[in-house]
């Protein structure tokens, strides 16, 4: 059977959470009869089982069978190659450590200059008290040690910026020796393709296949100006599987084909009873309030836990690039468009004492797009300024969301509890504990801030343990406490003002309960 070798192009690659699905698209001219069309360069970890060809032009064009060969490379030259890689390693590193020395001689005789010049120091100021006119040749000796010291501290800095200039080389070089040792650099691949056609023409031909060492993840971008926030959700790619990806059509799948569809082998589960005591033993335990936005669309991933891969609200989906895109097989990050959208937007600041002693700046806004904001980094712009790093969660199209933006650097905040406990005597059986927090709120800046205080006491489960919130020696103006037992107080502080609120409660324990 004669053999056809053709050119067939990526075209398009859909992304999954672990690896990626790989489509060759393009046409073959061939006269009438049987041909063993060969497509070389393909990923040597290709997935056999998962390789497929297909032709849309089935009636002149029948497709048989299909095979995958590997073979090395020539291992002369890529040994060659990489031993030079690793000379060049050995010699930035030992370029580095002679810095190193170099650094230590520099630090130790800016140590000795540093006294030298603290004793002429020393020398000159005994003179003056004495009245005695400073010398010239005193007056030389500090200038020239002055000099000196200005020299070395320069010396410092150039030996600083050198061995971070090294350090980049050096790891760079390691990158390069790690994708020159991986498969893709030791063989090549080819797909064999048994065709048939009917009478000579150009027929097209598509081949689709599995490659494992490419993923993706969510990135997004927040970027305010005025009113108006604009979001950017990227997918971050990396894809180290022996092919380039070059101009592709780029899709980002939440998928999970590594999955199994087998049900879990279930366990028994053993019901024993035990005797009441007299006793309820019972103990404090912090729970996370799940608030993933303020709602207003359907939010699929409400309440749930976020996912250890891509967060998708429990629905597959699939997001496609706006543009096409090339991603070398080097395993670096490249950020992919998907899409993007405006929205109108307001800033508060809010105010958690318990957890930090910091005022944080907080963005609320709704996601416009026609499309989920999948759970991942947000970059932070505003000002046409980098402010930081948040994370926000899965969101629904029309969900309401909140961003942080970090802490507002004029406010400062100070809290302090007391506690005051009651033994129970008599016929009383109940301890009772009186709890009093103080949150001390400043504003050093030059302009007013309006904020949210928030706090929390402690919510009960049980009938023998009470929790009473006193309103009457709490700072008015609260609102609450809710089911979660969080308490707000709107607060408004002029320049260089300063306020105080207090939350008083009580916690009354009967004395058949241990562990509070």
């Amino acid at each position: 059977m004669d053999e056809i070798r053709i050119d067939l192009p990526i075209c398009e690659v859909t992304l999954f959470e672990d690896r990626a699905k790989v489509r060759r698209s393009g046409f073959v001219e061939i006269p009438a009869g049987k041909f063993q069309i060969i497509i070389p360069d393909v990923s040597p970890v290709i997935s056999d089982r998962s390789t497929i060809a297909m032709s849309t032009d089935e009636e002149n064009l029948s497709v048989g069978g299909l095979s995958v060969f590997r073979f090395l490379k020539n291992r002369e030259d890529l040994e060659s190659e990489i031993a030079g890689i690793e000379k060049d390693i050995l010699n930035k590193q030992s370029e580095l450590s002679d810095l190193g020395e170099r650094k230590k001689i520099v630090e130790n005789t800016i140590n000795a200059q540093k006294r030298i010049l603290d004793m002429t120091s020393q020398e000159i100021s005994v003179d003056i008290a004495a009245g005695i006119a400073l010398e010239e040749k005193k007056r030389g000796l500090w200038e020239e040690l002055d000099e000196k010291m200005m020299s070395l501290v320069l010396d410092q800095f150039d030996i600083k910026m050198e061995s971070i200039d090294l350090n980049s080389k050096i790891e760079d070089l390691e990158i390069l020796l790690a994708v020159k040792q991986t498969p893709s650099t030791r063989c090549d691949a080819s797909i064999q393709v048994d065709v048939r056609a009917g009478k000579p023409g150009r027929y097209p031909l598509d081949v689709e296949y599995v490659v494992p060492g490419a993923c993706w993840r969510p990135r997004h971008r927040a970027v305010i100006s005025g009113d108006t926030l604009r979001f950017e959700s990227d997918g971050c790619v990396w894809q180290n599987t022996g092919e380039d990806w070059k101009n592709v059509r780029l899709s980002f799948s939440t998928h999970r084909p590594t999955l199994g569809t087998e049900p879990p082998v279930l366990s028994d589960d053993r019901i024993s009873t035990l005797k009441k005591t007299k006793m309820d033993i019972v103990e404090f335990r912090e729970e996370t309030i799940d608030d993933a936005g303020f709602g207003g669309g359907d939010s699929a991933a409400a309440g749930l836990p976020r996912l250890p891969g891509v967060d998708d609200g429990g629905i597959v989906r699939t997001f496609r690039a706006s543009v096409p895109a090339s991603i070398p097989s080097d395993g670096r990050p490249y950020r992919v468009d998907i899409g993007s959208f405006e929205s109108p937007t307001s800033s508060d600041i809010v105010v958690t004492p318990e957890l930090s002693a910091y005022a944080f700046v907080r963005s609320i806004q709704s996601n416009n797009s026609e499309y989920p904001i999948l759970a991942g980094p947000v970059d932070l712009i505003r000002n046409n300024g980098y402010v930081g790093k948040t994370q926000v969660l899965y969101m629904a199209p029309g969900e309401k969301f909140t961003m942080g933006w970090g802490p507002d650097p004029d406010l400062r905040i100070h809290r302090s509890n007391s506690s005051r406990t009651r033994e129970p005597g008599g016929l009383n059986a109940w301890e009772h504990t009186d709890y009093t927090v103080e949150n001390r709120v400043s504003n050093i800046g030059g302009e007013s801030k309006t904020m949210t205080i928030r706090e929390r006491i402690p919510v009960t489960e049980l009938e023998r343990v009470r929790v009473k919130f006193n309103t009457k020696d709490t700072t008015a103006g609260f609102t609450g406490p809710d089911e979660n037992g969080i308490i707000e107080w709107p607060l408004n502080l002029e320049a260089s003002e300063r306020k105080s609120l207090e939350l008083v409660y009580s916690i009354e324990v009967h004395k058949k309960v241990v562990g509070v």
